[in-house]
């Protein structure tokens, strides 16, 4: 059963995550952005979950450990921060998620880009040991847009308004569709002509996202919806929000 964290108990795991593993709330880590801690190992998640890795990496969790402290980058519920039993571990993420524990010792992330990380000798040692095929499953090449060094990743709950000159969200940020244009122009070269094109879309990713391209930086959005029917409810946002973008007569590009 979920249980909320409270302030005080979030803000104490924070602190020590990133002491020991140099891990930001609400920033990148490893393999979308450089450590310095070790032992870490980073896999392609899909190639993970094909293997029974998965399952004897939550055997260990659950015999090492009675509860586990999950930290998602946005809310849910009204919160960032919850704690539920080591039985209902589930590795099936499609968004910036952290696995902490009451030791310390070891941490898992998973990134919207599809990668899952282990960090921490206890359970790198437990996986070398368990394993056989790990260079088959590993990271070696994250796609270049998540090495980004100016990249912004938004919620779609995160958006105040869509305008008809762009998209306002609610840190006060705002996206100008006729920046886009000139961003898409550049990362597309063979659709510069492409006078209304703002964006390229991926229905099918998880999360389905939208990626803007500025001059100096990017901006991703994200349909990130959680519990039942999250992928259709996701979904049907996407498609909304689209559609809101062609009746301001824009296009986007669809990598799918």
């Amino acid at each position: 059963m979920l249980r909320k964290i409270d302030d005080n108990k979030a803000l104490e795991i924070l602190i020590k995550l990133e002491e020991k593993f140099g891990f930001e709330h609400q920033q990148y880590w490893f393999p979308l952005s450089e450590t310095n801690f070790k032992p870490v190992v980073a896999f392609n998640l899909q190639k993970f979950l094909k293997t029974n890795l998965p399952g004897q990496i939550k055997e260990f969790l659950q015999k090492n450990y009675k509860s586990v402290y999950e930290i998602n980058e946005f809310e849910y519920n009204g919160s960032c921060f919850w704690e539920y039993s080591s039985d209902e571990i589930d590795f099936d993420w499609y968004s910036e998620q952290v696995l902490a524990f009451e030791d310390n010792e070891i941490m898992i992330y998973c990134s919207h880009e599809g990668t899952i990380t282990f960090a921490g000798k206890k359970i790198i040692d437990f996986i070398e040991n368990s394993f056989d095929d790990i260079e088959k499953i590993l990271c070696y090449n994250p796609p270049a847009k998540m090495l980004a060094e100016n990249m912004k990743v938004y919620s779609y709950k995160s958006i105040k308004c869509i305008e008809k000159d762009g998209i306002m969200f609610s840190d006060g940020f705002k996206i100008f569709f006729l920046d886009c244009i000139k961003g898409f122009g550049k990362n597309y070269n063979h659709f510069k002509n492409l006078a209304t094109c703002i964006a390229e879309r991926n229905s099918l990713a998880q999360p389905p996202y939208f990626q803007f391209y500025l001059d100096d930086m990017s901006v991703e959005i994200i349909f990130d919806c959680k519990g039942l029917f999250a992928k259709k409810r996701n979904l049907k946002l996407f498609q909304s929000f689209q559609l809101e973008i062609n009746n301001f007569g824009y296009k986007t590009f669809d990598l799918t």
